[in-house]
């Protein structure tokens, strides 16, 4: 029962520090609740955004970055590289 005390004791802190640093702990309960789910709406977007761009984001500077390696050492194949453009585009054609 203590570490469920010393827990709760925890966030209750953190909370309040949250209330402080944001100055929220001068506003009425429906003005902090109106605000608090703007947040959580606005974070949740951004962490649905970033999980549905973010992956081709990378592949894209992956395969740039890998183009440039190429194109500077020499190796680089433009048949190839249309090759593997065209497979990609037949297999995920929403891309």
């Amino acid at each position: 029962m203590a570490i469920i005390r010393r827990c709760w004791a925890f966030l209750e802190f953190w909370y309040y520090q949250y209330l402080l640093h944001t100055a929220l702990y001068m506003l009425e309960s429906w003005e902090r609740t109106l605000f608090n789910s703007l947040l959580v709406a606005v974070f949740a977007m951004a962490s649905y955004s970033l999980y549905l761009y973010l992956p081709g984001h990378v592949m894209m500077l992956v395969h740039f970055v890998d183009f440039l390696c190429n194109f500077i050492t020499g190796s680089f194949n433009p048949t190839s590289a249309l090759e593997q453009t065209a497979t990609t585009a037949a297999v995920n054609p929403a891309s």
